[in-house]
């Protein structure tokens, strides 16, 4: 209709450059029935892998995912004509992030299951330098086998997986480019809240005092940036994800860059399965 139109034309001034920041006030966008509403109670769909389990009220999942779903299903959403980037300058919410948030607003230390988390300091000149120490090649391979042994493990294997695995149900579009060949490394041991503030903690000396303590453990664990600009691992009911330059991980700052996700007995699996694969 012309009314809508209109509305239309507004929400893509409002969006522009020319108009941004906006100031602190209320935006109301059109919904899918053409009804305004607050933008922040809004979700944009950023997730069409999940579409028909959405529409479907949930019957392609089980469980907890079921319940996600369902809840998902019942938020409004932005209407189809404005676009993604458009809705989210307003202040409409990401389906995806909603997700992964678990019905949080934002991404922010204390989420009951996904946190900010990351490593500190000033990091991408600080990993330079540790990784001049790190030459390139088979000692790395040594650096995860003394992290292993840090940790109290009795078996490390690796794996070298040349699958592309598929880039569409992310958790965020810019984790495409890390869904190549990759090097996988076991070790039957289970890291400790200690062992993952040291290799959050980049150049700390603490592991340094123990006396078990083959390795450096958060220094070393840095040499597989010389592999990847995102290095994620899986410890207890957690997968964690670095991202120093905050490029590539959704909700990622120069603060927190990082994400630490409980999946253990959650649906996360279900829910980005590209991800996980």
């Amino acid at each position: 209709s012309a009314s809508l139109e209109m509305v239309l034309s507004v929400v893509q001034q409002l969006a522009s450059p020319q108009h941004q920041p906006l100031p602190p006030t209320q935006i109301y966008l059109p919904d899918t029935a053409c009804a305004m509403v607050v933008a922040h109670e809004l979700l944009f769909d950023d997730t069409p892998w999940l579409s028909d389990s959405l529409a479907g009220g949930q019957q392609a999942a089980g469980g907890q995912a079921a319940s996600i779903l369902s809840s998902a299903s019942k938020r409004r959403r932005v209407h189809p004509s404005i676009a993604h980037e458009t809705a989210a300058r307003l202040g409409a919410q990401s389906l995806r992030l909603w997700l992964l948030g678990r019905n949080a607003d934002t991404f922010a230390l204390g989420q009951e299951n996904v946190e900010a988390f990351g490593q500190y300091e000033s990091l991408t000149s600080r990993l330079h330098n540790i990784l001049e120490l790190y030459a390139d090649g088979v000692g790395i391979l040594h650096e995860l086998i003394q992290n292993s042994d840090d940790a109290g493990a009795t078996e490390v294997s690796f794996i070298f997986d040349q699958a592309q695995h598929g880039d569409q149900s992310l958790l965020s579009p810019s984790m495409r480019e890390w869904q190549g060949p990759a090097l996988c490394v076991f070790n039957n041991a289970q890291f400790t809240p200690r062992d993952l503030r040291n290799i959050c903690s980049i150049g700390s000396n603490a592991k340094l005092a123990a006396g078990n303590a083959t390795g450096r453990f958060g220094l070393g664990f840095n040499a597989v940036y010389h592999f990847t600009d995102v290095p994620s691992f899986i410890s207890g009911s957690h997968l964690v994800f670095f991202d120093p330059a905050a490029q590539f991980l959704p909700g990622a700052t120069a603060n927190n860059p990082g994400l630490k996700i409980k999946f253990a007995g959650e649906s996360f699996l279900e829910q980005f399965p590209d991800q996980f694969a």
